[in-house]
């Protein structure tokens, strides 16, 4: 469908084999896109010249129905005979305005993208070509992960970027390049610069560089069937042989898991046993614990018996006659004391007359 399209690879035939689709493309000499602006700064006549053929391509994407949804300076070459842009990598191209799923590099993705859902596929694109103009003028990308790897599902980390960087041109920057990446970045797909539009902006409608003589392109050989299909039998040998080692390695993989599975049941086992001994233990404790409080309940019962009784006089070793001798003594002693007084009042009193 692009085939009239001079900023696409020419294609020169497709052949299936054995249900594997062999395409053959044009040979583009150059360097792709991202080697050739951090190589050295480009000049600004050069940026619009490349960005008007790339404006171009996807311009011509769009009046076929397609999105690459995988625009990015990797995926665009440069020819290093007269300049010209090629865009190539249409493995995640879809036909039609809106696409489904996830697609395309993080770095490069819209934001109605990474929502995910059904999105315009053309105006995503144009979000790209606004990156990647940022990148061309700047050498560096309008966000700065520090090296975090890249999850296509954390989308709270990509809001948090596209909310935080910085999109707007440096002061260095041309204004109207700087109006038109304005306008290329804006986070609503519906208010996005089509690239009809953009390739009618001040930045781009200035007087270009003088278009280079075209060059006829080489006269493909005329394709011999019988040597495609050789060479194509031998990749598809190449290929069973590695899907076979391919396979070989997991069953080695299938067994080793079998093993680990078999070492895992073990440990298991070990450890019910463990448990059930423990089990025991603490129900044998328990019940030592019962019997310990039920005797120390026996031992203060039989201390409060004790306690309680009353106290018995202990018996004397004679029998209780040193109790008898000593109350006799006492007696005696009294009766003396008594003759005594009375041996006193008889000298005191008078004699009757």
């Amino acid at each position: 469908e692009l085939a009239s399209c001079p900023h696409t690879p020419e294609s020169y035939g497709v052949w299936c084999v054995e249900g594997t689709t062999y395409l053959l493309q044009e040979y583009v000499e150059g360097v792709d896109l991202h080697d050739l602006l951090y190589g050295s700064r480009l000049v600004e006549n050069v940026v619009r010249d490349l960005f008007r053929q790339l404006l171009e391509a996807l311009s011509a994407f769009k009046r076929h129905g397609l999105a690459h949804r995988d625009l990015k300076p990797d995926n665009i070459l440069v020819r290093a005979v007269d300049g010209g842009l090629k865009v190539v990598d249409f493995g995640l191209a879809g036909n039609g305005w809106s696409g489904d799923g996830l697609a395309g590099c993080p770095d490069y993705q819209a934001p109605e993208v990474i929502l995910g859902g059904r999105y315009d596929g053309p105006a995503s694109d144009m979000w790209s070509a606004g990156l990647i103009l940022y990148e061309v003028l700047h050498q560096r990308q309008p966000h700065d992960f520090d090296g975090m790897r890249w999850d296509p599902n954390d989308r709270q980390l990509f809001f948090w970027w596209l909310f935080r960087a910085d999109l707007s041109a440096d002061p260095g920057i041309d204004r109207d390049a700087a109006d038109l990446i304005r306008k290329m970045l804006v986070v609503d797909p519906e208010h996005r610069i089509s690239a009809v539009d953009a390739l009618a902006h001040p930045f781009l409608s200035l007087t270009p560089l003088p278009p280079p003589t075209p060059t006829p392109p080489p006269t493909p050989p005329a394709p011999d069937l019988r040597s495609h299909l050789e060479a194509a039998k031998r990749t598809v040998k190449r290929l069973k042989g590695k899907v076979e080692k391919l396979e070989e390695r997991g069953r080695k993989l299938e067994e080793k898991g079998e093993e680990l599975e078999e070492k895992v049941g073990r440990l298991i086992g070990q450890l019910k046993g463990e448990r059930a001994r423990a089990r025991k233990m603490a129900k044998t404790g328990r019940e030592d614990l019962v019997s310990l409080k039920r005797e120390r309940d026996v031992l203060i019962r039989r201390q409060h018996i004790r306690e309680e009784a009353p106290p018995t006089r202990p018996r004397p070793l004679d029998g209780g006659r040193s109790g008898k001798k000593g109350g006799l003594l006492k007696g005696l002693k009294a009766l003396g004391r008594k003759i005594k007084g009375w041996a006193r009042g008889a000298r005191v009193s008078p004699k009757p007359e």
